[in-house]
C-alpha cells in the first residue's frame, strides 16, 4: 500500500525526503492532502486508480502522526460506508501489503485530488463535530463523473472503486 503525501501535508507532519512512488497496483495507491475548512483540519484521501475519496475532519497533529494507521481507519470507514464488510476490508489491506509513505502519484492523481477538493467548496453542509470520518462529504466528492488514471472510460469514482475490488476478487 502506498500513501502519497502532498508537499503541504509533508510540511505539516515535518516529513522530509520521501521516496518517489514505485510502480504498484494503482488500486493500492492513495494520495492525501490536508486543508483547512470551516476552521478545521480536513484530510482528503483519493485512490489513484478510481478517484474514490474519503474525507476526515477535526484531527490534531497527534491523531495523524502515524499516517498508515490513520489512513487505514479512513479507508476502512469509507469502504464500510459503501457496503464492504470487515472481512473484505481486511482482505483489501492484506493484499495491499505493508504501508509505505511516498511522494504523490503524479500529475493526474494530484489533479483528480484537487478536483475532488474543489467540489467540497460547493457542499453547503457543515462538518460533524463528534466524528472524524465525514460520510456526507465523502459521498459528495464521489458524485462527480470523471476519467481516473486506472480506467479508460468516464464514470463515478465509487463505481470504479467497486470495479477494482471485483477485479481483485474482494
Amino acid at each position: 500500500m502506498q500513501y502519497g503525501i502532498t508537499v503541504k501535508l509533508q510540511t505539516y507532519l515535518k516529513m522530509k525526503n520521501l521516496a518517489a512512488p514505485v510502480n504498484e497496483e494503482l488500486a493500492f495507491c492513495w494520495d492525501i492532502q490536508k486543508l483547512r475548512v470551516q476552521n478545521r483540519n480536513v484530510f482528503v484521501a483519493i485512490n489513484t486508480s478510481s478517484r474514490y475519496g474519503v474525507v476526515a475532519a477535526g484531527m490534531k497533529l497527534a491523531d495523524v502522526k502515524d499516517m498508515p494507521v490513520f489512513m487505514k481507519k479512513m479507508i476502512s470507514m469509507g469502504m464500510y460506508c459503501i457496503g464492504y464488510d470487515m472481512k473484505q476490508i481486511e482482505c483489501y489491506f492484506q493484499i495491499a501489503g505493508d504501508a509505505v509513505l511516498t511522494k504523490t502519484h503524479g500529475r493526474k492523481a494530484v489533479g483528480d485530488m484537487n478536483r475532488a477538493i474543489m467540489d467540497m467548496g460547493f457542499f453547503d453542509d457543515t462538518f460533524f463535530s463528534d466524528e472524524y470520518y465525514q460520510p456526507e462529504f465523502s459521498s459528495y466528492i464521489n458524485r462527480d463523473i470523471c476519467k481516473p488514471a486506472g480506467f479508460d472510460t468516464y464514470g463515478y469514482p465509487e463505481e470504479f472503486f467497486k470495479s477494482d475490488m471485483e477485479r481483485l476478487k474482494i
